[in-house]
């Protein structure tokens, strides 16, 4: 019983965990009318820079997590405390990525 108990927290827990989504062409449209001309290239791209570079300082964080506007403010100041701990660095380019991949996705969690 006890074994039973432990493996239904550990699958519990796991799936429980902050999960990306994957963009698709509709999110590129509709993020589009924010960030002209954006592609799901460019959100793939933000995606993969959110999943290999933020998260080497902590783990995921939703998009919906913050609005568009803290996204702006907390992008950049997070970009410098890893390129000040010698972490990570994160150009300007990948934290424009990043900033149009958790906003546009952020409003498709919204519509869902």
């Amino acid at each position: 019983m006890k074994k039973f108990i432990v493996i239904a927290a550990v699958v519990l827990l796991s799936s429980c965990s902050a999960k990306l989504l994957l963009p698709t062409q509709s999110d590129a449209e509709r993020g589009s009318a924010m960030f002209k001309g954006l592609t799901i290239d460019e959100l793939n791209k933000g995606k993969d820079v959110f999943d290999k570079k933020c998260t080497q300082c902590h783990g995921h964080k939703r998009p919906t997590s913050w609005t568009e506007i803290q996204w702006r403010r907390i992008i950049p100041v997070m970009a410098e405390k890893a390129y000040k701990s010698k972490k990570v660095q994160i150009s300007p380019t990948e934290q424009e990525q990043v900033l149009r991949y958790v906003v546009t996705m952020g409003q498709h969690s919204k519509k869902n």
